[in-house]
C-alpha cells in the first residue's frame, strides 16, 4: 500500500484524481457492457476442464477476491488518511484561527491608515492655528503614517494567508508560518465527540440485538 506521503501527494494532484475517477467510471461501464456469453467464454478459457457452472463459479470467486482486495486497499488508505487528518486537526484549527485573524487585520489596514492620516491632518491644522510654521516641528508633532510600512505588512499578511490556505487544503506542514501551535479541543467539542461515541456504541448494541435470532 502507498505510504502517507504518496497518498497525500495523490489527493493533492487534481490530474491524478481526475484520471482515477475516469478509470473507475470506465471500469464500471465496461463491466456493465459485458455480455453473459463473454463471461462464459472467459470462464471456459480460464478453466477448460470444468463444466460451465463450475467454471463460472470459479471465475466469480477469483473476480470477487480481486475486488475485495481492492476494497481492503481502499479501506487501509482511508484509515491512514483519517488518522493523519485527526493528527492535523489541532493544527488545522490553529491555522484557521490565524488565517481569520490575518484576514481581519488585512481588511482593517486601510481604515487604520485613513484614521492616522485624518488625526495627523487635524493636528497639523491646529498647530497652524497656533502659529507654528516650522515644517520640521509640524512633522515631528503630527507625523503622517508610514505607508511603506503598512504596505509591507499587507504583503506579509497576503503571503501568510496564502500559505495557511495551502496548509488547510493540502495538510502540508511545510506551508505553516512560524508560531502556529496546535489549538486544543474545546470542552464542548470533546463532549460532542464523546456523545457521538456513546451513540455509535448504542447503535452497535441495537444492531447486534436485531441480528441475533429471536428467542422463542
Amino acid at each position: 500500500m502507498p505510504n502517507l506521503e504518496d497518498l497525500m501527494a495523490f489527493r493533492n494532484d487534481p490530474d491524478a484524481v481526475r484520471i482515477a475517477r475516469k478509470l473507475k467510471a470506465d471500469i464500471r461501464r465496461a463491466a456493465d457492457s459485458v455480455a453473459l456469453e463473454a463471461l462464459y467464454a472467459a470462464a471456459a478459457h480460464r478453466f477448460p476442464n470444468d463444466a460451465p457452472m463450475q467454471a463460472l463459479q470459479k471465475l466469480g470467486l477469483e473476480t470477487t477476491a480481486l475486488l475485495r482486495d481492492l476494497g481492503r486497499l481502499g479501506e487501509d488508505a482511508r484509515s491512514v488518511q483519517d488518522a493523519e487528518r485527526a493528527r492535523l486537526e489541532p493544527l488545522t484549527r490553529a491555522a484557521t484561527k490565524r488565517m481569520f485573524a490575518a484576514i481581519e487585520r488585512l481588511g482593517s489596514i486601510p481604515r487604520i491608515v485613513a484614521a492616522y492620516e485624518g488625526t495627523a491632518r487635524e493636528k497639523r491644522r491646529e498647530l497652524k492655528l497656533l502659529g507654528v510654521e516650522d515644517q520640521a516641528i509640524i512633522e515631528r508633532v503630527a507625523p503622517m503614517p508610514d505607508r511603506e510600512q503598512f504596505e509591507a505588512e499587507e504583503n506579509a499578511l497576503k503571503a501568510e494567508i496564502a500559505a495557511l490556505e495551502r496548509f488547510i487544503r493540502t495538510g502540508d506542514e511545510s506551508d505553516l508560518p512560524p508560531g502556529i501551535e496546535p489549538e486544543p479541543m474545546r470542552v464542548a467539542e470533546m463532549r460532542h465527540i464523546e456523545q457521538k461515541s456513546r451513540l455509535a456504541q448504542l447503535a452497535e448494541e441495537v444492531a447486534a440485538l436485531l441480528a441475533a435470532p429471536a428467542r422463542r
